[in-house]
């Protein structure tokens, strides 16, 4: 239940950012819908209601879909430009030269993309996103700040004594200032993660 309240939270903040942008009464019922399972109470969630709120937001993710088809153009030009904010707010001044010459590169290509009706845009924004995490990699203050909000959602991994164990020896390679090593258990975290795909 946890999970999908998590999920509800981060399908609802993408859903406000879309209708930011685009007029779509799609996401207004979808929006009421979201509110009530974020308000879900995991302690007091039975089996049936969980399944509810599920449905609630696969249902959602659906309706989201549908009005990004619909406003595509300007949903890639909002992906796009939220993403440049990023790069040029926070990665920017921990990329090599040759780093920024390539996302550089990368934007120019998928904003010419933005208007095909292809999949190079979504690749071009991959390919950003994949160049953002390696350069963000590198610095420690990214891999302590994503150690801690791992270590903070237990319920999004399913073997509990792995978690644990995991989380008790990136720990003590955080008390060590062992930056290697907790690299190492981030990674092998993400990994083990339940994810929700798509």
């Amino acid at each position: 239940s946890r999970q999908v309240r998590d999920e509800g939270r981060s399908v609802l903040a993408r859903l406000n950012s879309v209708a930011d942008r685009v007029n779509d009464e799609r996401l207004d019922s979808a929006r009421s819908a979201l509110e009530r399972v974020t308000e879900m109470r995991p302690e007091n969630a039975n089996p049936e209601d969980c399944k509810e709120a599920m449905e609630t937001v696969l249902e959602a993710k659906r309706l989201l879909a549908d009005a990004r088809r619909t406003h595509l153009q300007a949903l890639r030009q909002m992906e796009l430009d939220s993403l440049r904010k990023f790069v040029d707010e926070v990665t920017q001044r921990f990329a090599r030269p040759s780093e920024l010459q390539s996302l550089n590169g990368l934007f120019e290509s998928a904003r010419r993309a933005i208007g095909r009706d292809t999949g190079d845009f979504e690749t071009y924004v991959d390919e950003i996103r994949g160049m953002n995490h390696l350069v963000l990699w590198r610095q420690d203050w990214f891999v302590v700040d994503r150690f801690r909000s791992l270590v903070e959602s237990p319920h999004l991994f399913a073997d509990q004594t792995e978690f644990e164990h995991l989380a008790a020896a990136g720990g003590a390679a955080l008390e060590r200032a062992d930056m290697e090593q907790l690299r190492q258990i981030v990674a092998r975290l993400n990994s083990r993660r339940i994810g929700w795909g798509g």
